[in-house]
């Protein structure tokens, strides 16, 4: 009933449904979508009797049965009172709803549905289904952004190309005066030195050995030893661009520790600093720009650094990454301006360019450019702010700009006979994350943080926004967009592809990491979106407030506009002669270096603080001694990493397939790397590992006869060091 009602609508606008009919609709369609939803838990539950959603998803189909049951009557009053310039968009509403609940459907499907990966064993984290709501919420930003405008656009009379109405940019006047631009970079450049530039003092940051921190030193001893980068043993599930920029730094350091693993990190995010601090200048201004970097250390990724009272930078080394979201954001608001002005092609090849290195550099970047962009062009064309031909132009564009970076990576790897090694660890762990491996519910110990409110209520804010961006409001109207809502289009599209992460990843430390277009949202919605909304200037004044008063509500973890400690602290850096934790010398010449500036009676490791490093460089000794440089496979050991061990006794890694201590994430790839050392004895001469029951010692004990076995004591844990009798 449903499609051949919209069928014979949409035959070449010859009737259009009218808001009566689409609230007839509204129960059944509600009814469709819960029969099959019901019928597919159904069936699951009758395969699965262990399934535990059967009842979730009955109750709420009926409860979205009944709750159709009166809207739809509700909807039906409307339709014989509501205004003539109101009913077309109120109708597009109406019908998307109606399409959007059609398609819960999916949602329900990817819930009952398993995957191969349902099967494996042994996983290093836990498997948990997100699929579904993955879906649903790609299904929220469709049915109430592109399902409303399509149909809009559908039931509208074809009309000439619109983008002649949209208003042609002229550039401001500062911007053609180079003198003015030029002065306005070097005080944008000189601010984000002043936040996050050096000096850094990291060679006094006594601050322990954190787990992410230690699941690149394997990767980067393995790239040390000769190894080509970003496969076998120094495969990662962090981006190749950020570990060929990590291993660069640490060589030019000529010190190859962990102060010159931190300076690597502090490097990354004063390289995020300026170049989110760059676009906002020259997309906003000089004074703008400064009120988007001030919000940006209150709450987005580059919040996760800061300076400690005694000058020393400190913050999450080894994960916080500011640059895995960078792309996006210089992307896509780049292409909505070629979207409303006469640019050349060269911009959107040099956006694919950005690209491209953003996807050398993150996986993340990779996959948020290329959503982001497709659902902004979608905007754009089905609100007719440009044409379809000049859409496909520009991501044509973009693809070569993409294909210029990307190419010469592959060929090098071809060239290295590795190709096909690289591409699968480049996609190895977000395949299995999509699975389900190691991503989880918001935890109970972080149930009362404020940023739980901002996990639930991002979505339905910025699709608040986007709507006032995409509508004529009160009118419910959908006309071309001009250069101002184009821009704060594109910013909120951004966020909300980034902001999935948080679903899989679902903490607060998660969110926070995915926030990298909010202040850029925020700042352009306070400027813009009472333009949009009202006439009169104590109106616009009032909206203002209105969405200052939102913001705190969603996201209460800003800090009070009075707090300026933050924006002082940065001075201390710069203090000669500052206060010091403590003396970094070493009164031990031959201990181990690479933990510097950790002293031997500090806790080596965050999640284990009765090990010192003391004990562990002791244990290292004995390790190096029996080892030497022969090619060894490490296995983690409660929570010290194999890499960490590697990295700082400055052993020689096996060439392994693919591993290591985040890679190796279940039975199937354990098993792998055994068959591999069975195949390949010579190239496995040690193990070192807690176990000599898993898959990999047993390979080794199988392929080595006669090896010798040493036992090891580091911590409350045994350790088994296999040699081979050569």
């Amino acid at each position: 009933m449903t499609t051949s009602v919209l069928l014979e609508s949409g035959a070449s606008g010859s009737r259009r449904v009218t808001l009566h009919e689409a609230a007839r609709l509204l129960p059944y369609v509600t009814g469709l979508s819960g029969v099959l939803s019901i019928g597919l838990v159904s069936f699951k539950i009758w395969r699965t009797p262990h399934f535990p959603f059967f009842a979730a998803v009955a109750m709420w189909a009926l409860a979205a049965f009944v709750g159709s049951l009166i809207v739809g009557a509700g909807l039906r009053r409307l339709a014989t009172s509501c205004p003539d310039w109101a009913r077309d968009g109120v109708t597009s509403w109406v019908v998307a709803l109606e399409l959007g609940i059609l398609l819960l459907v999916v949602p329900v499907l990817l819930l009952a549905k398993g995957v191969p990966e349902d099967e494996m064993t042994g996983w290093t984290w836990p498997l948990i289904n997100k699929r579904w709501l993955l879906a649903l919420y790609n299904l929220c930003i469709a049915t109430f952004l592109l399902f409303p405008i399509a149909i809009a656009r559908w039931h509208s009379n074809p009309v000439a190309d619109a983008e002649s109405s949209v208003r042609v940019h002229r550039w401001p006047e500062w911007r053609r005066q180079p003198f003015l631009v030029i002065a306005g970079q070097i005080g944008v450049l000189t601010l984000c030195w002043y936040l996050a530039g050096p000096p850094w003092h990291l060679e006094r940051h006594h601050r322990s050995i954190e787990w992410h921190e230690q699941v690149h030193f394997g990767a980067l001893q393995a790239i040390a030893k000769g190894y080509l980068p970003s496969v076998g043993p120094a495969a990662t599930a962090y981006g190749p661009g950020s570990q060929a920029l990590m291993s660069a730094v640490m060589r030019l350091t000529r010190t190859f520790d962990l102060v010159s693993f931190r300076k690597a990190w502090a490097i990354q995010h004063f390289v995020a600093v300026v170049a989110i601090a760059t676009c906002a200048y020259w997309w906003l201004g000089a004074v703008y720009a400064l009120a988007v970097l001030v919000l940006a250390f209150m709450y987005s990724p580059l919040a996760f650094f800061y300076t400690l009272p005694d000058g020393v930078l400190t913050g999450f080394f080894g994960w916080a990454n500011p640059l895995r979201y960078l792309a996006p954001l210089i992307v896509v608001p780049t292409l909505a301006a070629a979207g409303v002005r006469e640019t050349k092609a060269s911009t959107a090849v040099l956006c694919g360019v950005v690209w491209g290195l953003g996807a050398w550099l993150a996986q993340d970047n990779l996959s948020t450019t290329a959503t982001a962009t497709m659902l902004l062009l979608t905007l754009l064309w089905l609100t007719r702010t440009m044409t379809l031909h000049r859409a496909f132009r520009l991501l044509g564009h973009l693809v070569l700009g993409f294909v210029c970076v990307t190419v010469p990576v592959l060929l090098y790897y071809a060239w290295h006979g590795a190709a096909g090694a690289f591409l699968q660890a480049y996609f190895f762990y977000a395949r299995f994350v999509a699975a389900g491996h190691g991503i989880a519910w918001w935890p109970a110990s972080e149930s009362t943080r404020p940023e739980r409110l901002s996990y639930y209520l991002t979505l339905p804010f910025l699709i608040g926004c986007a709507i006032c961006a995409l509508w004529r409001l009160p009118a419910l109207r959908v006309a071309p967009l001009d250069e101002r809502r184009t821009r704060f289009l594109a910013f909120v599209c951004v966020q909300l592809v980034c902001y999935q992460s948080a679903l899989l990843w679902s903490d607060a430390t998660h969110l926070m990491s995915t926030m990298v277009a909010l202040p850029f949202v925020l700042l352009l919605g306070f400027m813009d979106l009472p333009r949009w909304l009202t006439t009169t200037t104590r109106a616009r004044w009032a909206v203002r407030v209105g969405f200052v008063v939102l913001t705190m509500l969603v996201y209460p973890v800003v800090k009070p506009p009075t707090d300026l400690n933050g924006l002082r602290m940065p001075a201390r850096r710069f203090q000669q002669g500052g206060p010091s934790m403590a003396s970094a010398a070493r009164p031990d010449a031959s201990a181990f270096t690479r933990t510097r500036p950790l002293l031997p009676d500090e806790p080596l490791f965050l999640g284990d603080p009765a090990i010192s490093v003391r004990e562990f460089e002791t244990f290292l000794t004995g390790v190096r001694e029996a080892v030497g440089q022969r090619k060894t496979y490490f296995v983690r050991i409660g929570w010290i990493a194999g890499g960490l061990i590697a990295f700082v006794a400055d052993l020689m890694p096996a060439p392994y397939p693919i591993g290591g201590d985040l890679l190796t994430i279940n039975d199937r790839v354990r098993t792998q790397v055994g068959d591999h050392i069975r195949t390949h004895p010579q190239d496995y001469e040690a193990f070192i590992g807690p176990s000599l029951t898993g898959p990999e010692a047993r390979a080794f004990l199988e392929s080595h006869p006669g090896a010798v076995i040493l036992e090891r004591r580091l911590g409350a844990a045994t350790v088994y060091i296999l040699l081979s009798h050569a």
